[in-house]
């Protein structure tokens, strides 16, 4: 286990990775830290990192394909 226990290890490890994506909107910097949230709790629940990543395929998969099927605003 970590020092900083589940939901301090937690809470570092999704700032740290939001703070990756620090060129991205508000919104989409929640969003990122909120996905975070949720694929850490896929960790804890499934005890596999093979699930979160399963997830984060998946989702950015999702995510790509709506972008080509929905189209944005200028």
């Amino acid at each position: 286990g970590s020092r900083l226990g589940l939901v301090g290890a937690t809470l570092l490890t999704n700032t740290l990775w939001t703070a990756l994506h620090a060129h991205y909107s508000p919104w989409g910097l929640a969003e990122v830290f909120l996905i975070g949230l949720l694929f850490s709790w896929a960790l804890v629940r499934s005890g596999s990192v093979l699930t979160p990543i399963a997830c984060h395929a998946i989702y950015n998969t999702a995510l790509a394909l709506a972008l080509i099927v929905i189209p944005l605003p200028a």
